[in-house]
């Protein structure tokens, strides 16, 4: 599967969360696709944390050392100020989806033909960079582990991102589906 920079770039500028964008060196800016969202991100924020009530939101955000303007500049288009700087996440994703053509197929014994998972066939992609790392980070304990334990954690893994991601995914899917069936006007196709 390929991508390209400007994808991964603006996934992370979209995807961060408050303590990523609060913990790292950012610019405004970023690619802007959402650039109007940040008054309504500032608006659920206050409804979720303070009632709506402006006076405790403001003291919330003094507990991070913002005010609302720099909270509006947060929660608006940023992006990295060095270029090319990803959070953990974007760096397992890069990884797992620059993967070497040679993993065009799972190996075989990933999926479990009496039990299949949904979406497995899009989310297998992302066990074989996990279960690299696992056997980097367990270095000489590897041992320890069968050929089968470490089998059965990457099915583990298989489907717990089956069941995490599935109803995501299955609400994209009806979404896509539906604005594809229903021609303008309303009228069934």
């Amino acid at each position: 599967m390929t991508y390209r920079p400007s994808d991964m770039r603006w996934m992370v500028e979209e995807s961060m969360t408050l303590s990523e964008r609060l913990g790292a060196a950012l610019v405004p800016g970023g690619a802007g696709r959402n650039a109007g969202a940040a008054g309504t991100r500032l608006r659920k924020w206050r409804n979720r944390v303070a009632g709506g009530d402006a006076a405790r939101f403001d003291r919330r955000l003094r507990w991070d050392g913002l005010d609302v303007d720099a909270a509006l500049g947060l929660l608006g288009p940023v992006r990295p100020r060095r270029a090319g700087a990803l959070p953990g996440w974007a760096r397992f994703l890069d990884a797992a989806l620059s993967a070497p053509a040679a993993a065009e197929e799972p190996d075989e014994g990933l999926f479990d033909a009496e039990a299949p998972q949904p979406f497995e066939d899009l989310l297998w992609r992302f066990v074989p960079e996990a279960a690299r790392r696992l056997r980097a980070g367990l270095g000489p304990g590897r041992g320890r582990f069968s050929p089968a334990a470490l089998r059965d954690l990457e099915r583990g893994l298989l489907g717990r991102l089956c069941r995490t991601a599935a109803r995501t995914l299955c609400a994209e899917f009806d979404a896509f589906r539906a604005a594809r069936s229903t021609p303008p006007g309303g009228g069934a196709r």
